[in-house]
């Protein structure tokens, strides 16, 4: 019976051990993922929201794209049949966190660009409505 369950235990730690390096591996390949669409820079001077429409309008399209370009490199297609040994849950986590990291990143840069547009706009009292 102690055999049994010694040659259990060594079973259970090499899966575990197994699922480390794939995990670090994930982790790594992850890390690695970068994001071509950019956010256009964003210019200050309108006066109007009509004047600053364009702008706003062209930071929204960009964050959507960079949002999809996210969705598609963190896509669970991708990488579940490369990570069998993963907890799927666990996998789907991890590949939600890093799209979250990326967006995160983006809507920070989003939010000064909408402040930098809309500073000198004098037709809005609520200038919150477009930036968080």
């Amino acid at each position: 019976m102690q055999k049994i369950t010694a040659f259990l235990s060594v079973l259970l730690l090499i899966s575990l051990l197994s699922s480390c390096g794939k995990y670090n591996e994930l982790q790594s390949e992850l890390d690695l993922i970068s994001i071509e669409a950019t956010l256009p820079d964003a210019a200050g001077g309108a006066v109007t929201l009509e004047e600053a429409a364009p702008q706003i309008y062209d930071q929204q399209i960009a964050l959507c794209n960079i949002y999809n370009e996210a969705y598609q490199k963190t896509d669970s297609g991708a990488f579940v049949d490369r990570y069998t040994n993963l907890n799927k849950n666990k996998l789907l986590s991890e590949l939600n966190s890093a799209r979250q990291d990326i967006i995160e990143d983006y809507a920070e840069v989003f939010a000064e660009n909408m402040v930098t547009i809309l500073a000198d706009v004098t037709d809005c009292t609520n200038v919150s409505a477009y930036v968080q």
